[in-house]
């Protein structure tokens, strides 16, 4: 298994179990029926033993090193950051939440693979942890 550590507070994070979470909704008209159509999605849960945070991962865990990406293969943006108030807000959101703007360009958000914290775009280094982009 990938050792992962909790973006909440750092510590590693445990392997719990796999899962199959069941995809769908039970509707009146056709009871569990609907859920048996949707399927199940099968995750592998992992938690935190310092805050309790859990993680759900795809079967196998994460990104392999040789699967990190490439300078060829920019990183996605995750998040957007308001240009008024700096609040971080959902990709495809297109009003902020926290002072309700919704004109400006609002700075792309991408997630440092180090350690998880969310940063500008077109940041070289983490602001958090310091380190060079692997994208």
């Amino acid at each position: 298994m990938k050792e992962f550590h909790c973006l909440r507070c750092g510590a590693a994070m445990r392997f719990v179990m796999r899962e199959k979470i069941q995809l769908g909704q039970a509707s009146p008209w056709l009871g569990q029926r609907s859920n048996i159509i949707a399927g199940a999605l099968e995750a592998d849960i992992y938690e935190c033993g310092r805050c309790g945070k859990l993680e759900f991962f795809r079967p196998g865990g994460g990104v392999s090193e040789e699967k990190q990406k490439t300078a060829e293969e920019p990183a996605e943006p995750v998040a957007k950051k308001c240009p008024e108030c700096g609040g971080i807000l959902g990709l495809w959101s297109f009003r902020c939440p926290h002072c309700d703007n919704a004109e400006g360009v609002f700075t792309p958000q991408v997630r440092c693979p180090v350690c998880g914290e969310l940063h500008d775009f077109d940041d070289v280094v983490c602001p958090k942890c310091g380190k060079a982009r692997i994208d």
